[in-house]
């Protein structure tokens, strides 16, 4: 009998080029403690914070979009891309005045976060 060799989704494997494994899983975990928390006030359960990170970490299948709802509604959503930048955003029936601000403060954030990490791996390769 043989095993498949698991597939890696191209996602996947952009990703780690930005970041290694370790350092990609506390990236994803400070979004979440960070901003999808405090901010968006994404549901503050571990259970969640475990299932957002696993699914974000994911070699087959990867999350490029999760659903957290909290602050932006039922379609408020956390996605990434292959070059690790970051946004929330939420369906646009639901916007508001408030939901806009909370949108700008989370991405504002978030790209923070993802030009930090790719600078500290980029010095970390090369330095």
């Amino acid at each position: 009998m043989t095993t498949a060799t698991p597939k890696i989704s191209a996602h996947a494997t952009r990703l780690r080029e930005h970041l290694p494994e370790d350092a990609l899983r506390e990236f994803f975990n400070k979004v979440w403690t960070e901003v999808l928390v405090p901010v968006c006030k994404a549901h503050a359960d571990e259970r969640d914070q475990a299932s957002f990170v696993f699914h974000q970490m994911a070699m087959d299948y990867p999350a490029t979009e999760w659903r957290f709802q909290g602050a932006l509604g039922f379609g408020g959503k956390f996605r990434t891309r292959s070059d690790l930048s970051c946004s929330v955003d939420f369906y646009p029936e639901d916007r508001t005045p408030a939901r806009e601000e909370i949108q700008a403060e989370a991405n504002e954030k978030l790209r923070q976060m993802s030009a930090a990490a790719r600078a500290s791996a980029s010095t970390n390769i090369s330095g």
